[in-house]
């Protein structure tokens, strides 16, 4: 799709696999950095910086660059953590405490930072928000909190 639009740069292409015919549906195209670039930056990848390189002409080598990726695991947790929390009640206490202590461990990566809570006030303030005032009304549905279930 990207060629055929000659298109350049950061972008974000969403699509599902239909499950009754097999065929993947295109969802939308965002010529953006995603919001989950912070675990790219996490696993070695910085687009950000590549996307400027890039636009400045500078040669990069992207088969050098992937060279230096690591895997990572990285949770969002606000607001997909959270909404799990609310919308699961099995085992909340104990998945609450073992993202704790992954997240003070280092086996788990996250958006948060306790040196830097600004980006994320709101965010966090949306979160209690949901959670005290819509309940559920609102509250993402994601696979993730699919997944959780009967964990």
């Amino acid at each position: 799709i990207l060629s055929f639009i000659n298109w350049t740069g950061p972008c974000q292409v969403e699509a599902v696999k239909d499950i009754k015919t097999g065929k993947y549906k295109l969802i939308e195209i965002n010529p953006k950095l995603w919001g989950t670039l912070g675990c790219s930056i996490h696993a070695g990848i910085n687009f950000a910086l590549l996307s400027v390189l890039k636009a400045q002409n500078i040669d990069i080598n992207i088969n050098e660059d992937l060279k230096e990726y690591k895997a990572t695991r990285y949770a969002i947790i606000f607001p997909m953590f959270v909404n799990s929390l609310v919308n699961i009640k099995e085992r909340r206490l104990r998945r609450v405490i073992v993202m704790i202590f992954n997240i003070l461990t280092g086996k788990v990566r996250t958006e948060v930072s306790i040196l830097d809570p600004a980006p994320n006030i709101i965010r966090i303030a949306d979160s209690i928000y949901e959670v005290v005032f819509k309940r559920s009304s609102r509250i993402i549905k994601s696979d993730f909190n699919n997944n959780l279930k009967g964990r």
